[in-house]
This record gives structure tokens, sequence and C-alpha cells, in this order.
């Protein structure tokens, strides 16, 4: 929870502040979305922003999961030429 300061401004929690890697003077986009405001950290280098942002959704790295998918390929092309 945050409260508005009579100059309009906003403490952000620091749990999130962490997370989100911000600093002072972090270059912030405040965006209303109705009834709701959207405050949305916004990186100089947008690519950058992008790194790791699948970091934790896969248990294999990339390299791993190929040769998995190349393992699990060559295994039903052998049941397939086994069988005739």
């Amino acid at each position: 929870m945050a409260i508005l300061s009579t100059k309009g401004q906003i403490v952000i929690p620091e749990e999130i502040r962490t997370a989100l890697e911000l600093k002072p003077g972090a270059d912030i986009a405040v965006e209303r979305l109705d009834n709701n405001i959207l405050l949305m950290p916004r990186h100089k280098d947008p690519l950058k922003a992008l790194l790791g942002l699948t970091k934790g959704m896969f248990e294999d790295d990339a390299v791993t999961m190929i040769r998995k998918s190349r393992d699990r390929d060559n295994e039903i092309d052998n049941r397939e030429t086994w069988r005739g």
C-alpha cells in the first residue's frame, strides 16, 4: 500500500523496488487504465530489459532441451524403422 503525499508523490514499497531493481532516479511510466493507475519501469535499453524474462520458466537450458528433443525423435525413428 502507498499513500499519496500533498505533492502528489508515492513511495513504492521496498520489496517491489528490490524485486524490480529500481534505483533512485529510475524512469517510470505512469498510465491510466480505466480507474487504475499503472506504474511501469522504463529501461534505457529495451533489449536488456528482456534479459532473463524466461528465467525459471524451464527446468533445462536450451542445449539440454534440444538434446532431449533429438533423443525423443531418434527413439521414435528407431521404433518406426524396427517395425518395418
